[in-house]
């Protein structure tokens, strides 16, 4: 007896799939199979049990490519973002931190999480690394109302300002037990700064991560007189850097937004950690913070990713970044839009892959992405092109003029149908 065909749907059309920095496969009109990075091999069927599959292509005008994955974004901030000229401290102290105050009332933060969801999936982010309040709810709520995410976690903050959000130690720690059940290994532990924990928490954040293999996440160097601060409240450390690496804080599991104001012996420190950097330059570039040494990066093969920062970021969608980022780098550094393309798509399998110290190919193929974007076609692309640049750039062009109107339509890994313009 044979079993009945499984009906699956898939993509049909022209697709852009950046596969490394600098490679992506180009096809004009063929069929998308899998979010991997070889989509357009068809999953074997018919054996070892499996059913036969009956594939029912949906016919897709404009170009696909891999949704995006923000590695470092505040759902709880993007009611404020799009301030500019306040310095980092200044504009969390008057605007971020008393809204996420807020998010103390479970209903103020279930209303929020719902605009939030939807605003995330217009702009085609499926995935990346978030950031609640300090408050459990803030976590629940999101996840709730169907915000995308691969890690999620509280900003943890057992010491410093402002007195409203900080929580002790022994009640977050509890709170991160809770949390760790219901949301496994999705949950990050995340100390927002080294002005927000002090010794003994760092370390006692650390054991936690370790006994449950969480992943981390932090903040670092951002500002100038963040740092300056740091030095004056940590005065044993020899930089910033040290302040987490002391505390064991550095992992091949660790993500380090923003990394500004950092010397030689924090790049090489930070390498051989192995953690990774979430450059964050729309964010960078609104609070006047500076510009990430990108050629550091660069020239240790520090693994690095992208994120918006929302709300210090002025827009949850990654094609401004995008757009910053292949801007602000100058010959020392320069990044091509394939290469953004790429650093904004991966997935929380391919950083796996990064943590394992896996080989260079292999962390860069055979892994999955978060699901697909159909981007309106450019005026000056047709299905001939085949250069990935050329029609990369011909949509962040696209989006200067038009915004995120440039995004039709965005489908999850599953092929599942979450927005359409």
């Amino acid at each position: 007896m044979h079993d009945q065909p499984v009906k699956r749907r898939v993509l049909q059309g022209q697709c852009v799939w950046p596969i490394s920095p600098n490679q992506a496969r180009v096809e004009g009109n063929a069929v998308i199979f899998t979010s991997y990075d070889d989509p357009f091999h068809r999953p074997e069927s018919g054996f070892l049990g499996l059913p036969h599959v009956e594939y029912d292509p949906v016919a897709v005008d404009g170009i696909i490519t891999p949704a995006f994955c923000d590695w470092h974004f505040h759902w709880v901030q993007h009611r404020v973002a799009g301030v500019r000229g306040k310095p980092l401290l200044g504009w969390l102290a008057e605007d971020a931190w008393p809204e996420e105050a807020r998010f103390a009332d479970a209903g103020f933060a279930s209303v929020a999480a719902e605009g939030f969801a939807r605003k995330q999936a217009a702009a085609g982010t499926l995935a990346g690394s978030c950031w609640g309040s300090p408050h459990a709810q803030s976590l629940r709520a999101a996840r709730d109302a169907g915000v995308r995410y691969s890690l999620i976690g509280p900003a943890v903050m057992t010491s410093g300002e402002p007195d409203y959000l900080r929580r002790s130690l022994e009640e977050t720690l509890a709170e991160l037990r809770a949390l760790q059940v219901e949301f496994e290994e999705r949950l990050a532990v995340s100390p927002r700064f080294a002005l927000s924990v002090d010794a003994r928490a760092m370390k006692e954040l650390r054991d936690f991560a370790w006994d449950y293999t969480l992943w981390l996440q932090t903040h670092l160097a951002e500002n100038e007189d963040e740092c300056a601060a740091v030095a004056r409240t940590w005065p044993q450390a020899k930089s910033y850097v040290d302040v987490y690496d002391s505390a064991g804080l550095l992992t091949p599991r660790t993500l380090l937004a923003h990394c500004v104001h950092l010397d030689d012996f924090d790049w090489r420190t930070i390498k051989q950690r192995g953690s990774i950097v979430v450059h964050c330059p729309t964010s960078n570039e609104a609070l006047g913070s500076g510009r990430m040494k990108l050629e550091k990066v660069r020239a240790l093969d520090i693994p690095w990713v992208l994120g918006t920062d929302i709300g210090a970021g002025p827009s949850l969608c990654m094609l401004d970044v995008i757009e910053t980022v292949t801007r602000i780098h100058d010959w020392s550094a320069p990044v091509s839009t394939l290469e953004a393309f790429f650093r904004a798509t991966v997935s929380l399998e391919m950083l796996e892959s990064y943590a394992s110290r896996k080989s260079r190919v292999t962390r860069m193929l055979g892994t999955a992405r978060a699901g697909f974007i159909e981007f309106a076609r450019p005026k000056s692309i047709d299905r001939a092109d085949r250069d990935p640049e050329r029609i990369l750039s011909a949509i962040v062009e696209d989006w200067r003029n038009r915004g995120e109107a440039v995004i039709q339509r965005v489908w999850d890994q599953n092929f599942n149908l979450v927005h359409q313009a």
